[in-house]
């Protein structure tokens, strides 16, 4: 097993390369999870939305859960975003401002709650080089 400790939880001395738990993470969607047809409202919402905002409104937008993996615990990633082979990586909090993320992009709790999500949406599409 990858790093973990007893109880479950990844041992700090244990580092796991960050395309390792990428691959780890794509492996592990929780059951149901579609990364083309995201199962929350948030995320499917915000797939939509990066989709629109690229050419063609691209098909080929995938969402993916990362929570619980190396790639949360030791990149801080809770998400990610991945387009023709491009990555953007998500940081979701519930605080109301995190000023240390590694996460290419933050989403707080105000963002989802005052809807910030064409906002969230064209910081990723720059990231992964689309034109908005």
């Amino acid at each position: 097993m990858v790093g973990r400790s007893s109880e479950g939880r990844f041992r700090r001395g244990c580092r796991v390369s960050f395309g390792r738990s990428l691959m780890m993470a794509k492996r592990t969607q929780p059951n149901g999870w579609v990364p083309s047809r995201p199962g929350t409202r948030f995320a499917s919402a915000l797939r939509r939305c990066i989709a629109s905002m690229l050419a063609n409104g691209s098909v080929d937008v995938r969402i993916f859960v990362s929570t619980g993996t190396p790639l949360d615990f030791y990149y801080g990633v809770d998400m990610f975003v991945e387009y023709h082979g491009r990555i953007v990586t998500i940081d979701l909090t519930m605080r109301k401002r995190k000023e240390n993320f590694k996460a290419q992009v933050l989403v707080t709790r105000d963002d989802i709650v005052h809807d910030r999500l064409q906002n969230i949406a064209r910081q990723i599409v720059i990231k992964l080089g689309g034109t908005n």
